[in-house]
C-alpha cells in the first residue's frame, strides 16, 4: 500500500472550513452544481464553466447562443448519444436552461466538457430553473400566462410526460429542489408549492411565517431547510406535515444560502458577508462553532468534499473554502520522456507532502516526499518508469498539516517516450534488396525510415537520422508508414547484382520522436536461374535434369544445389520499381 493511500484512509471526515483558501472570476454566476461523481462543479453565469475539483482548473463553454440568457443548471450521469450517433458510454453530464425556452447539454469525457449537439425544445418561454431524478428531467419555465409551468421531459426521446405541463399558481420561482419524488418550488415570501412525479400541482403554505425563502437544503432524513433573507433565519420544511419551524435566528440581517456536510458534522451558513459554521448533527443545529468574515455574500452554496464552494453574483466570483492546505502546482511539464520530472508548488500551510501517481488519490503511488513551510516554493522531482503509461498521467502533490487535513492539487503530463529499437530481417532476390519490420505495439507508431547503402555503416554512426543512398535508379531513406502490431516489408529495387548493401530501419512516432536504429544487416542481390536453367535445358522440358549436354559434374552438382535456392527466393523476385512487400 502506498503511503499517500494509508494517508487517505485513516484520515477522519474533513473538519469545518477554517480559512477562504482560493477565487476565481467567473462571468455573472448565477446557479452551482456537482456532478454525480463529485470530481466536478459547473458554474452557470453568462456561460458555463466547468471546474475540475482534482486539478483547480477551469474549463469555459459558451452555451444557450440561439438566443436568450443561461438560467437554470442541474447535474447527472447517463449515456445519451447525440441523434447523428456517437458516444454512448455512461458519462457526467450538466444540462443548461436557456432564456428562449432550450435545454442544451454539456457532456464531461476526460475532464473535458463538450456542448452536445441535442437540443430540448422545452418550452416557449425563458427557463427558470431545471431538475434531475436520473430517468426524467424537469423543466420550470415561465408559462405563457406568466405563471410557473412544469415540465417533465425524458432526455433519450425528447417525450413529456403525460400530466405535464402543470401550472403554478406564482410566477416567482426563488429556487427548487427534488426530493423523494415531488419537486418543491419557493414561489417568494413563505410560500412553497410542490409537484409530484404524476404531474399534479399544490400550494403548501398553509402557514404564514413572515420569512422570505431564498434557498432550499435538503437533508439525508429528508428534511429540507430554508433560508430567509427577511430575518437572518434558518426555517426547516417538514415534507411530511407541510409545517415549518424555525431552527437558527439572527444569523445575521439576512441568510442567503446553506450547504450541509452531515458526515463532518458541519453546516454553513452565508449570512450577510459572514460564513457561519454551525454544528450539525441527526438533522439537528447546534451551536454556532467558527465564523469566516469578509467572504462576500453568497447566492450558492454547496458542500465538496474537504470544503465549501459558494457563488456571489454581485462579485462575480467563486469562493472555496477549507479546512485543508491550499496547494497550488506552480510549474510542471507538460510532456515527459527520458530526462527528470521536476513540479514546484506552494501551500498556505505547512506540512509533509507528497507526490503521487496515478488517475485519482485512491490509486496513486508515491513518489517523492518532503516537507513544506507555508508560502514556501518547494520542488518534487522524479522520474518516467514502468509505472508510467504513453499518454496522458496524473501527477497528485498533497500536503498534510499534521492535523488530519489533507491539501491536494494535481497536474497532467503526457508522457511520450521515442518508439523503441525494430527488429528487421533482410533477404535478397535477382537485382533486389527485400527488408522485413517485424510487428511492434506502440501505440503511437507513425512511420518508418528505412535505409539503405553501399557502404558499411553502423546504428553508433547515427544517433539521429541514416545514410543517403542514391545510385539514379534507387534512392534511400525511404518513408513508409507504420500500424502498431502489424508487420511491415519494403523491396529496394533495381539495385546491383554481386553488390554488397547494408540497411537499416527506424521508428518514428506521432510526435515526430526517432527511436534508436536497427541492427545494420547486409545483402548482396543474386541471379536467380529458372528452373530449366539450372536443369541444363535451353527451355522447355528435357529428359536430362542433371546439366546441359558438356557440363561438368561440378557445374552439374552445383545446379542441384542452386535450384533449391531459386525457389526459396523465386517470391522475392522484383518486377518493378522498389515498393512495400
Amino acid at each position: 500500500m502506498s503511503t499517500l493511500l494509508a494517508l487517505l484512509l485513516v484520515r477522519p471526515a474533513s473538519a469545518e472550513p477554517d480559512h477562504l483558501a482560493a477565487q476565481w472570476t467567473v462571468a455573472s454566476p448565477a446557479d452551482v452544481a456537482l456532478s454525480d461523481s463529485r470530481d466536478y462543479a459547473a458554474i452557470l453565469g453568462t456561460g458555463f464553466t466547468l471546474l475540475d475539483l482534482s486539478t483547480w482548473s477551469t474549463t469555459a463553454v459558451a452555451v444557450c447562443s440561439a438566443g436568450g440568457d443561461p438560467v437554470g443548471l442541474t447535474a447527472g450521469t447517463g449515456s445519451f448519444a447525440s441523434a447523428s450517433g456517437g458516444d454512448t458510454s455512461t458519462k457526467d453530464v450538466f444540462w443548461v436552461g436557456c432564456g428562449d425556452g432550450k435545454v442544451e447539454r454539456i457532456d464531461i469525457t476526460d475532464g473535458s466538457p463538450t456542448l452536445s449537439s441535442d437540443v430540448i425544445e422545452a418550452a416557449t418561454s425563458p427557463i427558470t430553473a431545471l431538475e434531475w431524478d436520473g430517468t426524467s428531467l424537469y423543466v420550470i419555465s415561465k408559462g405563457t400566462t406568466g405563471l410557473a409551468d412544469v415540465t417533465a421531459i425524458a432526455p433519450g426521446d425528447l417525450t413529456v410526460a403525460s400530466g405535464y405541463p402543470t401550472t403554478l399558481s406564482y410566477d416567482t420561482v426563488n429556487d427548487s429542489l427534488l426530493l423523494n419524488g415531488s419537486i418543491y418550488v419557493l414561489n417568494g415570501n413563505d410560500r412553497v408549492s410542490r409537484i409530484t412525479t404524476s404531474g399534479a400541482g399544490v400550494l403548501l403554505s398553509t402557514q404564514s411565517t413572515g420569512a422570505s425563502y431564498q434557498t432550499a437544503t435538503p437533508t439525508d432524513a429528508g428534511m429540507v431547510y430554508l433560508t430567509d433573507s427577511n430575518g437572518g433565519d434558518i426555517w426547516s420544511f417538514d415534507t411530511g406535515n407541510n409545517g415549518f419551524t424555525l431552527r437558527v435566528s439572527n444569523v445575521g440581517n439576512e441568510t442567503t444560502a446553506l450547504c450541509l456536510d452531515e458526515t463532518a458534522g458541519w453546516a454553513a451558513i452565508s449570512a450577510d458577508t459572514d460564513l457561519a459554521f454551525y454544528d450539525f448533527t441527526s438533522a439537528s443545529f447546534g451551536s454556532e462553532s467558527s465564523r469566516i468574515t469578509g467572504v462576500g455574500a453568497l447566492d450558492r452554496l454547496v458542500a465538496v468534499d474537504d470544503g465549501a464552494m459558494g457563488i456571489s453574483t454581485a462579485d462575480s466570483v467563486v469562493d472555496w473554502v477549507s479546512a485543508a492546505p491550499w496547494v497550488e502546482i506552480t510549474s510542471a511539464p507538460a510532456t515527459a520522456g527520458t530526462d527528470p520530472v521536476d513540479l514546484s508548488f506552494t501551500s498556505d500551510k505547512g506540512g509533509d507532502w507528497t507526490l503521487a501517481l496515478g488517475d485519482t488519490l485512491d490509486t496513486a503511488v508515491t513518489l517523492d516526499t518532503g516537507t513544506i513551510s507555508a508560502g514556501e516554493t518547494a520542488t518534487a522531482s522524479t522520474t518516467v518508469d514502468s509505472a508510467w503509461i504513453e499518454g496522458r498521467n496524473r501527477l497528485w502533490v498533497t500536503v498534510d498539516d499534521g492535523a488530519t487535513h489533507i491539501g491536494h492539487d494535481a497536474v497532467d503530463v503526457t508522457v511520450d517516450t521515442p518508439p523503441p529499437q525494430m527488429s528487421i530481417s533482410v533477404g535478397f532476390g535477382e537485382s533486389s534488396i527485400n527488408v522485413d519490420i517485424a510487428a511492434d505495439s506502440t501505440a503511437d507508431l507513425d512511420h518508418y525510415e528505412i535505409y539503405l547503402s553501399d557502404a558499411v555503416f553502423t546504428a553508433t554512426d547515427y544517433p539521429t537520422g541514416g545514410p543517403t543512398f542514391d545510385d539514379g535508379n534507387v534512392t534511400a531513406p525511404v518513408t513508409m508508414s507504420a500500424t502498431p502490431s502489424v508487420s511491415a516489408s519494403y523491396t529496394f529495387y533495381p539495385l546491383q547484382n554481386g553488390t554488397l548493401y547494408y540497411a537499416a530501419v527506424r521508428a518514428v512516432d506521432t510526435g515526430g520522436q526517432e527511436g534508436p536504429m536497427s541492427t545494420v544487416l547486409s545483402a548482396t542481390p543474386s541471379y536467380t536461374y529458372s528452373a530449366s536453367e539450372l536443369r541444363g535445358d535451353n527451355g522447355g522440358f528435357g529428359c536430362n535434369t542433371l546439366g546441359r549436354p558438356g557440363d561438368s559434374p561440378v557445374r552439374t552438382a552445383l545446379g542441384g544445389l542452386l535450384l533449391s535456392a531459386a525457389v526459396a527466393f523465386r517470391a522475392r523476385r522484383a518486377s518493378g520499381a522498389g515498393r512495400p512487400g
